[in-house]
């Protein structure tokens, strides 16, 4: 891919039907998570996207917070977890991290670790107002809107290259020292990005030990 990728230019023409990365694309498989939120705005939306880019993307929502209840991930759950990344061998994983669910984000990602070398990048609330503590649990930490910074990725996947260098992705150096990338651009021109997804391929909920395809929220399920 061309070292001048233009990730809005991509995005324009994403959203316009038209085609803006090889057919190479579609041998990338990328697993999105999101924590205790079947209704994860940014997770929905990055699996619209990179279905609308031609990759083989998995959405994953790994438990639902009912209120203040905010029950832990089981055994049988992580389990199940493990099966799904094993039979989605990800090149990429992204997951969403609100507040309070840190803690939950660091046992994945330790998790996630001894099952795939995929790079993990978190992004949401938290590794954007604490960008450096998410390093501690992510291999990159997205601070602002991914839209741009997702594409961007893909680019860097099909090219063979790095990570390192895009707006808004932070890092650690070969010495562990953290690398600001600032914060990644705002898509102004709002109508480019595409609906979350509903109730489409290859969404996965686990949740009370079992995992399902369904999506709750197509059938007005609300909890």
């Amino acid at each position: 891919m061309s070292e001048r990728f233009d990730a809005l230019d991509a995005l324009r023409r994403l959203s316009a039907g038209e085609v803006a990365f090889p057919p190479e694309v579609g041998g990338l498989r990328i697993l999105n998570i999101s924590l205790y939120t079947y209704r994860s705005f940014p997770i929905r939306g990055f699996h619209s996207l990179c279905r609308k880019a031609g990759m083989q993307s998995h959405a994953l929502f790994l438990k639902n917070s009912r209120g203040n209840c905010h029950l832990p991930v089981s055994e049988t759950e992580m389990a199940l977890v493990a099966d799904l990344v094993r039979s989605v061998d990800p090149h990429l994983i992204a997951i969403s991290v609100l507040h309070p669910y840190v803690m939950v984000a660091k046992d994945l990602s330790a998790a996630l670790r001894k099952l795939t070398g995929a790079p993990i990048i978190v992004g949401g609330k938290h590794p954007t107002v604490f960008p450096e503590q998410a390093l501690s649990y992510g291999d990159y930490a997205c601070r602002g809107e991914g839209e741009l910074v997702l594409l961007e990725i893909i680019d860097r996947l099909l090219a063979g290259r790095d990570f390192t260098g895009i707006t808004g992705l932070w890092h650690k150096d070969s010495d562990g020292q953290v690398v600001d990338r600032g914060v990644a651009p705002l898509v102004k021109e709002l109508d480019l990005i595409p609906f979350p997804a509903l109730a489409e391929p290859d969404m996965h909920f686990i949740e009370r030990n079992h995992h399902q395809h369904a999506d709750p929220e197509a059938a007005g399920h609300r909890r």
